[in-house]
């Protein structure tokens, strides 16, 4: 059975005299002097954007680590002045300058269950070395319709504007056509398994680099419309991908400059762990997983982390 806690004290009570073989917190529950020790396995999730600083300070809880994640999605959020190299993630120290895990220490999921083929072309070749495929399903996927945002793969629609800082009327404008073009046309897309179903505005994610331009954008756009940061989508998917970004600092004094970019492909999510392979360096680490009768302690409804005990009940 599963039990829900708020008290750290209740998990590493249940930990130590046997009543709990698995459970699962943030760092906060960790880095506790009462939890030094206390698993045989942590595994830390999303180790893409845990801290150097914080996978030290957990790992005084357990034996062995796991790390799982993926260093070439976001980055940890950090707050504050710190030293170079503070901003690096534990799994980014592991990796080095290597875009991805060496076999000899880690293992590589290689396939992506969400994007189109002509997506993950661009993706594996920018950010993977060329080791991300994808499942042979994924082929069905695309958009039907008018306009430029027909079809499947990555579109790059140049605009060209001048004076804008960190929002864009033309940019947006220029979303909203594209969108309506699509929508009063009425466009379809086909998912993995071949079914055709209506597109529909909550099947498009505009996504932009700054508040400011998402502002622009929803002010603009139908209400409902699903506009916000890629912070804001992590995880999710939609058939219909369209980042809208203003000219970045270094270029905003250049006259013509910025882009409406549209990353079109069924499911092709702006970040989604389901989709980009995880990385997965661990060290040795053999923990035996009996059947699931045993009794598991949940600190916090947000999971950071999980651990194993060696001394499962069958």
């Amino acid at each position: 059975r599963i039990v829900q806690t708020d008290s750290n004290e209740a998990v590493a009570e249940a930990l130590s005299n046997g009543e709990a073989n698995l459970a699962g917190g943030t760092a906060w529950l960790w880095a506790r002097e009462e939890m030094a020790g206390a698993v045989d396995v942590l595994v830390i999730d999303e180790a893409g954007q845990m801290s150097l600083a914080n996978t030290l300070a957990v790992c005084q809880a357990a034996r062995s680590i796991v790390l799982l994640g993926d260093p070439r999605q976001l980055d940890q959020p950090i707050q504050g002045v710190h030293p170079p190299g503070a901003d690096v993630s534990a799994l980014g120290h592991l990796l080095g300058g290597s875009a991805t895990v060496d076999p000899s220490r880690g293992v590589f999921l290689e396939h992506t269950w969400r994007m189109h083929p002509d997506l993950c072309a661009f993706t594996t070749e920018q950010f993977y070395e060329g080791r991300l495929g994808t499942r042979p399903e994924l082929s069905r996927q695309t958009v039907i319709g008018r306009g430029p945002l027909a079809g499947q793969g990555l579109r790059f629609i140049p605009l060209e504007h001048a004076g804008n800082t960190n929002a864009s009327e033309e940019e947006a404008e220029r979303v909203v056509a594209l969108l309506a073009e699509l929508l009063d046309g009425g466009a379809a897309w086909v998912d993995k398994e071949g079914e055709q179903k209506p597109l529909t505005l909550q099947d498009i994610l505009v996504v932009a680099p700054y508040n400011a331009h998402v502002a622009t954008l929803r002010a603009r756009l139908p209400a409902g419309a699903r506009v916000g940061t890629v912070d804001k989508f992590q995880g999710q998917e939609a058939p219909i991908v369209v980042y809208s970004r203003p000219p970045p600092p270094s270029t905003r004094r250049r006259a013509g400059w910025s882009s409406s970019t549209a990353s079109i492909a069924s499911t092709s999510p702006p970040r989604a762990p389901a989709a980009w392979p995880r990385s997965s360096p661990a060290r040795r680490c053999s923990p035996r997983i009996a059947a699931p009768r045993s009794r598991c302690v949940w600190p916090t409804p947000s999971l950071a982390s999980w651990s194993l005990r060696k001394r499962l009940r069958p």
